[in-house]
């Protein structure tokens, strides 16, 4: 290879990179220098701290597509926090604290986020949520009341709530199980109201449950394909798998044939898996959006990850922080600019919350919202307790008050409250 094919090669890599949004997301430049001998060097610019890299320290492996290395190089220069931490660890760090929008002051004028104007068309404070395995209405029923805390405090605010349409086992188990616990009466009607899309007659009994409560702010539901449809090329593969390795413990970022793919099978498989896909370039430049067209499914992580560049846009949006054992969907904000900084108009603010559960049992899964809906309009006054129980223990907390009270999950029992058919806790 001549020096101007080693030169343009280079600067193929760096365009690239660049137009992947890799560098944009953290702070990062690239730019082609040399050695003191006159060899090939890239330096890997940030702020705070620089790496040189020539062909003895990693240079030739990158040129051969070694997208595993390149990606350690830059998470080396990314914000983070090291280890796996829980929610009450991130609410310790200043950046976390301030971000909560408790302690957003209220004489700042507050602008909703660009990205949800332009998805769902609301002029209001987006909050911001989904489930990843059918609808569950305890998440649905939380952010709509993280919502209402922001109306309480004077910022009219809706609610978008996405929601997985695609078939999943663990959707169909939750779907399964909820049959268990009516009777054969309650079973057929739950059955009857399923036919046709089961996950729009989910967001439909949703929208029935939700009409049972007075005074909550809007919910709209969205599919969560739109989502990623809505974000084109501004959020790449090249964005995600920086911001999983920077996440640690190699999440996973997509099922396809319902085989796990995380960060390291997506970077060192390129050669043995049928990714389409041919280098380093086209892994990190492709949209998340193009590689569900092909039919690779999103799994956890790449839902959170989505909300480092929605908060990129201009405007505020808002997303309940759980208080979880395991919170490393959440530390990544903290590696790039996207969690909401009194200096600015933009990011995103955390609401801190204990996670609530309605489960038909101590050890049961949640319950699907067909059956939930089967169940209120037989006993409407059983559902009406169980929603005032609810209500009445949720609450938006204070970072200090988060701390306090930990991460153990509040669960409110079905058994409590109706008569099940199937299993009475």
């Amino acid at each position: 290879m001549t020096d101007f094919e080693s030169k343009n090669e280079i600067d193929q890599l760096i365009s690239s990179l660049e137009g992947s949004g890799v560098t944009g997301l953290f702070g990062v430049s690239l730019q082609q220098a040399q050695t003191r001998k006159g060899g090939d060097r890239l330096d890997v610019i940030h702020p705070t701290k620089t790496f040189f890299i020539d062909d003895q320290t990693g240079l030739k492996e990158i040129k051969k597509g070694n997208a595993e290395f390149l990606l350690e190089k830059i998470a080396k220069l990314a914000p983070s926090i090291a280890g796996d931490v829980s929610a009450v660890d991130l609410l310790g760090n200043q950046r976390f604290q301030q971000a909560c929008f408790t302690e957003i002051d209220s004489n700042i004028p507050l602008q909703p986020n660009k990205f949800f104007q332009e998805l769902a068309g609301v002029s209001t404070v987006p909050v911001f949520y989904g489930s990843t395995a059918g609808i569950n209405f305890s998440e649905v029923l939380e952010t709509t009341l993280c919502a209402q805390e922001l109306v309480k405090r004077g910022v009219p605010a809706t609610v978008i709530f996405d929601f997985d349409g695609s078939f999943s086992l663990e959707s169909d188990r939750i779907f399964r199980d909820s049959l268990n616990i009516l009777t054969p009466a309650q079973k057929e009607r739950m059955i009857n109201f399923s036919q046709g899309s089961l996950i729009e007659k989910r967001v439909e009994a949703v929208s029935i449950l939700l009409s049972r409560l007075n005074g909550l702010p809007e919910v709209r539901m969205v599919n969560t394909l739109s989502v990623f449809e809505k974000l084109r090329d501004r959020f790449t593969m090249g964005q995600l798998l920086i911001l999983g390795k920077i996440a640690g413990s190699n999440p996973r970022l997509f099922t396809k044939d319902r085989l796990p793919l995380n960060v390291n099978t997506l970077t060192s498989g390129l050669a043995n898996q049928d990714l389409g896909i041919g280098n380093i370039q086209e892994l990190f430049g492709v949209s998340v959006n193009e590689m569900i067209q092909k039919g690779f499914q999103p799994a956890g992580f790449t839902y959170y990850a989505r909300e480092t560049v929605i908060g990129k846009f201009t405007g505020l949006a808002c997303v309940p922080l759980k208080l979880t054992e395991k919170a490393n969907i959440y530390k990544v904000l903290f590696s790039t600019d996207s969690l909401f900084n009194p200096t600015t108009d933009r990011g995103i603010a955390l609401l801190p919350i204990t996670r609530f559960r309605i489960q038909s049992s101590d050890t049961g899964g949640p319950v699907d919202p067909i059956a939930l809906m089967v169940l209120a309009q037989d006993e409407p006054q059983a559902f009406s307790l169980l929603m005032q129980e609810f209500m009445d223990s949720f609450r938006v907390l204070t970072p200090e008050e988060a701390i306090k009270k930990g991460t153990i999950d509040k669960k409110f029992l079905l058994g409590k409250h109706f008569g099940l058919g199937g299993i009475n806790e």
